[in-house]
C-alpha cells in the first residue's frame, strides 16, 4: 500500500493536541505520516502579523516536511480548521486525496463577527496559578466537560511567563470572515466530506454548505466531535483512504 499523509487541523483556540484520540487510532490504522500541528498563533506556533484563511493554510503547509509534501494527502479540519484544510487543499502545492471538515461554522451573523473582533482586541488575562489558566482555557475552547485538566490538550492551551499563566492563543487570531464555500468546493478533483454533530448548535448540519456536497450528521456528539468520539471521525477518514 502506498503511504499517504494525514493532516489534522484544529479549530480556533485549540491546539494539535485535541486530535490525540484520532492520532492514537492512526498509529495502527494509517499507512504514512500524520501531521497535527498548532495553527499559527495557537499553542507553541509562531504568531502572524495578520490572520486569515490563506495565511493559516500557508503556515500549515510550510510546516510539512518536504519529503511528505508529494504524498497523496487527506486533510481533516475542525471548525476554523475545516476551512483552513479546504484552502490548503485547493492551491498550496499538496496532492490532496480528500478533505473532511467537521463542525465548520459557515454562517456568521454581523453580531457574531463583531463579538469575535472584540475578543481579538482584548488583553490576555493572566492568573497566578496554572490550574486557573487551564480552567479558563477549557471553557474558552469548548473543551470543558470533554477533557480534564490533566489532558495534554489542556496544558498545551496555556503558557507561563514571569510566574503568571495565560492562554497561549494570540488574541489577534480571533479573526473571522465568512468563507466562500462555493469557491472552495466547486469542481474539485478530490472528495470532500462535511460533517456536523447532531448536537452541534454552533455549526448545525443545515448550514454546512451547498446542497451538492456530501454532508453527514454525526449521532450523539456536539461541536467537538473529534474529541467526544474519535471513531466517528475515523470512519470518515477511512472513506478517503
Amino acid at each position: 500500500m502506498v503511504a499517504q499523509l494525514l493532516v489534522l487541523v484544529h479549530g480556533l483556540a485549540g491546539t494539535g493536541q485535541v486530535w490525540d484520540g484520532v492520532t492514537r487510532l492512526a498509529s495502527d490504522r494509517w499507512n504514512g505520516p500524520v501531521h497535527a500541528p498548532d495553527l499559527a498563533g495557537h499553542g507553541c506556533a509562531p504568531r502572524l502579523a495578520n490572520y486569515d484563511y490563506e495565511s493559516y493554510a500557508a503556515a500549515i503547509v510550510a510546516g510539512i516536511p518536504p519529503e511528505h509534501k508529494g504524498l497523496e494527502t487527506v486533510l481533516v479540519g475542525h471548525s476554523l480548521g475545516g476551512v483552513v484544510a479546504l484552502v490548503a487543499a485547493s492551491d498550496h502545492g499538496l496532492n490532496p486525496r480528500g478533505v473532511v471538515g467537521v463542525g465548520m461554522k459557515i454562517v456568521w451573523s454581523d453580531d457574531e463577527i463583531a463579538g469575535i473582533e472584540k475578543i481579538a482586541t482584548r488583553p490576555v488575562d493572566h492568573y497566578p496559578r496554572k490550574a486557573d489558566a487551564i480552567d479558563r482555557y477549557l471553557k474558552v475552547s469548548g473543551l470543558a466537560g470533554l477533557i480534564g485538566p490533566e489532558h495534554p490538550a489542556a496544558a498545551a492551551g496555556v503558557v507561563g511567563r514571569d510566574g503568571r499563566w495565560g492562554l497561549a492563543t494570540d488574541p489577534a487570531a480571533y479573526t473571522v470572515t465568512r468563507p466562500d464555500m462555493a469557491a472552495l468546493t466547486r469542481d474539485r478533483a478530490y472528495r470532500i466530506i462535511l460533517a456536523s454533530g447532531a448536537d452541534d448548535v454552533m455549526a448545525p448540519r443545515a448550514q454546512l454548505g451547498p446542497d451538492h456536497l456530501d454532508i453527514r450528521e454525526l449521532a450523539e456528539v456536539g461541536h467537538n466531535a473529534h474529541v467526544q468520539n474519535p471513531e466517528l471521525i475515523w470512519s470518515l477518514i477511512a472513506e478517503l483512504d
